[in-house]
């Protein structure tokens, strides 16, 4: 299934490209950050631990507007009139925490564990420009890899590598004289589990993420700034009259008696 879905989005953005391949695309490029708020779905769920009888604790992730997290990132853009194709290749930190139950003799103890994962991610974005003036918004979608550089708090050794996500985004263009400003919000709904049985087992700690299969999907925010490439050419051409089409000065004729 994960596999179909990240080829159908290199099939759309392949698709995208062609119909676009015959028009002159525009070219932006700038930088932006934002926020993120994960969310974390179980694929199969496995104890942590157990009681005398076998039956498992219970187990809660933390809500998803607890979970801040950030992105940084480059920006680039192909402008093709009203469709566009983004590129944000960058740095994706998420934040979560579990919280298991352990019923003892005298009274339940609540364990909370806190989680940081930190992917090189480049997310593909194509979108539907509404507009023509200065305020432009925007529909689309977007596809994403990322591989996991870093695993912090009591995440060690617990999470595969690769990360794959698609998300229905939406936003608005402002345009200034010599940049423009992208607000993006997007919902990123992931693939596959990022953590697995191997993972599960061979943490190299007496205290593992968990013994589950889970999902991260993260409502996204972010604000980037972009600049045009041809900007300072186009401004000084129009700066510079074309010779042979100035207006050149007649010399003021004295009237002769």
């Amino acid at each position: 299934m994960t596999k179909r879905f990240f080829f159908a989005a290199i099939a759309l953005f392949l698709a995208t490209c062609l119909q676009t391949a015959f028009s002159q695309p525009d070219f932006k490029y700038g930088f932006g950050g934002g926020i993120n708020f994960a969310q974390i779905s179980e694929v199969s769920s496995y104890a942590l631990y157990e009681d005398l009888t076998g039956n498992p604790y219970s187990s809660d992730y933390s809500g998803m507007f607890s979970n801040l997290g950030n992105q940084y990132f480059f920006h680039g853009e192909l402008v093709f009139k009203h469709l566009v194709v983004a590129l944000k290749p960058g740095f994706y930190t998420f934040r979560f925490s579990k919280t298991d139950q352990i019923d003892f003799v005298a009274e339940p103890v609540e364990q909370t564990n806190s989680y940081l994962l930190r992917y090189l991610q480049v997310p593909v974005e194509i979108k539907y420009m509404l507009g023509n003036g200065k305020l432009k918004p925007f529909i689309g979608g977007a596809a994403s890899y990322g591989h996991l550089l870093q695993q912090g708090g009591n995440a060690t050794h617990s999470f595969i590598n690769p990360k794959i996500s698609v998300a229905p985004i939406g936003g608005a263009h402002y345009s200034f004289t010599s940049f423009e400003l992208v607000l993006t919000g997007a919902y990123n709904l992931g693939m596959h589990s990022i953590t697995g049985k191997d993972e599960r087992y061979m943490t190299d700690s007496d205290t593992p993420y968990s013994q589950s299969d889970v999902k991260l999907n993260d409502l996204s925010i972010s604000l980037s700034v972009l600049f045009y490439l041809d900007q300072s050419e186009s401004k000084g051409a129009l700066d510079c009259p074309i010779p042979g089409n100035a207006k050149q000065k007649q010399p003021k004729q004295k009237n002769r008696k």
